[in-house]
């Protein structure tokens, strides 16, 4: 499987805006229960807006560093 360059996925974003995900998400198990994990090293890594309902059934966490990591606005809900 090839990988993209960064180059390519900053061209892909700029093409295609919202559609291309600005961090990777990843399965792994944590004290043996599944979680969801957004690689993002900066800026959100997990962002759920307006009106969105996200059961996801697992843990979820994002390892930016900043405040919005994990970023919920409007009515949106996160049930991880």
């Amino acid at each position: 499987m090839d990988r993209l360059t960064e180059h390519e996925i900053e061209a892909l974003r700029e093409a295609l805006d919202d559609i291309v995900p600005r961090a990777i998400f990843v399965t792994t198990r944590i004290d043996g229960e599944t979680s969801v994990i957004a690689l993002a090293e900066n800026g959100t890594g997990i962002y759920v807006h307006g009106s969105a309902n996200v059961q996801l059934g697992c843990g979820a966490a994002a390892n930016s560093t900043v405040a919005s990591a994990v970023d919920l606005t409007g009515s949106s809900l996160l049930n991880a």
